[in-house]
Protein backbone atom coordinates (compact mmCIF):
# COMPACT_ATOMS: atom_id res chain seq x y z
CA UNK A 1 0.00 0.00 0.00
CA UNK A 2 1.33 3.37 -0.90
CA UNK A 3 1.04 6.99 0.79
CA UNK A 4 0.57 9.48 -1.96
CA UNK A 5 0.11 12.84 -0.72
CA UNK A 6 -2.77 15.06 -2.58
CA UNK A 7 -2.43 18.86 -2.84
CA UNK A 8 -4.91 20.61 -4.32
CA UNK A 9 -5.07 22.20 -7.75
CA UNK A 10 -6.34 25.15 -7.24
CA UNK A 11 -4.63 26.31 -3.97
CA UNK A 12 -1.10 25.59 -5.86
CA UNK A 13 -2.09 27.89 -9.12
CA UNK A 14 -3.80 30.30 -6.62
CA UNK A 15 -0.77 30.85 -4.61
CA UNK A 16 1.64 30.67 -7.31
CA UNK A 17 -0.65 33.70 -9.06
CA UNK A 18 0.19 35.65 -6.21
CA UNK A 19 4.04 34.93 -6.51
CA UNK A 20 3.90 35.19 -10.43
CA UNK A 21 2.89 38.91 -9.96
CA UNK A 22 4.97 39.86 -6.51
CA UNK A 23 8.09 38.50 -8.49
CA UNK A 24 7.09 40.01 -11.30
CA UNK A 25 7.02 43.96 -9.51
CA UNK A 26 10.73 43.37 -8.21
CA UNK A 27 9.77 41.65 -4.48
CA UNK A 28 11.39 38.95 -3.45
CA UNK A 29 9.61 35.67 -3.34
CA UNK A 30 10.73 32.87 -0.56
CA UNK A 31 8.86 29.69 -0.88
CA UNK A 32 4.99 28.35 -1.28
CA UNK A 33 2.85 26.06 0.73
CA UNK A 34 0.13 24.46 0.10
CA UNK A 35 -1.63 22.13 3.16
CA UNK A 36 -3.24 18.63 1.96
CA UNK A 37 -4.97 18.54 5.18
CA UNK A 38 -7.23 21.54 5.09
CA UNK A 39 -6.09 22.80 1.32
CA UNK A 40 -5.40 26.25 2.78
CA UNK A 41 -1.87 27.91 1.35
CA UNK A 42 0.48 30.71 1.25
CA UNK A 43 3.72 32.51 0.05
CA UNK A 44 6.02 34.05 1.99
CA UNK A 45 7.09 37.18 -0.03
CA UNK A 46 9.02 40.21 0.79
CA UNK A 47 7.21 43.87 1.82
CA UNK A 48 5.30 45.23 -0.27
CA UNK A 49 4.48 48.72 1.37
CA UNK A 50 6.74 50.35 -1.20
CA UNK A 51 4.58 49.23 -4.01
CA UNK A 52 1.69 51.70 -5.37
CA UNK A 53 -1.36 50.50 -4.06
CA UNK A 54 -2.94 49.46 -7.89
CA UNK A 55 0.59 46.86 -7.57
CA UNK A 56 -0.94 45.89 -4.35
CA UNK A 57 -4.60 45.32 -5.84
CA UNK A 58 -2.90 43.56 -8.18
CA UNK A 59 -1.12 41.23 -5.74
CA UNK A 60 -3.74 40.51 -3.81
CA UNK A 61 -5.80 39.62 -7.15
CA UNK A 62 -3.05 37.42 -8.52
CA UNK A 63 -4.31 34.04 -7.07
CA UNK A 64 -7.62 34.40 -7.98
CA UNK A 65 -6.77 35.59 -11.28
CA UNK A 66 -4.89 32.38 -11.93
CA UNK A 67 -7.81 30.25 -10.80
CA UNK A 68 -9.62 31.57 -13.51
CA UNK A 69 -7.18 31.41 -16.33
CA UNK A 70 -5.85 27.80 -15.31
CA UNK A 71 -9.69 26.90 -14.90
CA UNK A 72 -9.03 25.84 -10.89
CA UNK A 73 -12.11 27.21 -9.58
CA UNK A 74 -11.52 27.37 -5.48
CA UNK A 75 -13.77 24.82 -3.07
Amino acid sequence: MSTKTSYPRSTSVHEAGHAVVTWSLGVPVGALWVNADDASGGAKIGSTTHLKVTEQIAVCWGGAVAQKVFNCPGA
